[in-house]
């Protein structure tokens, strides 16, 4: 893990399986309660701080885009 990127949540197996996912772009796809968002922000967030756990980041600061679609 990298300096400064400290656990605080215990992963589900399919939300560690997209955290750990070299895609350029993913998907997670699920039921309900399985975490999608919670995992899906962390993504975002470790993205913008340059502190992915799993993967190699661009440094700080970089453009992200969230954006949020509702039928």
């Amino acid at each position: 893990m990298k300096p400064g990127c400290r656990r605080w949540i215990q992963w589900l197996p399919p939300q560690d399986e997209f955290h750990r996912d070299p895609s350029m772009v993913k998907l997670l796809r699920t039921g309900n309660q399985i975490g999608k968002t919670t995992a899906g922000l962390a993504e975002v967030h470790w993205r913008c701080m340059g502190l992915h756990p799993h993967l190699e980041t661009r440094e700080p600061p970089i453009e992200a885009w969230v954006i949020c679609a509702s039928w």
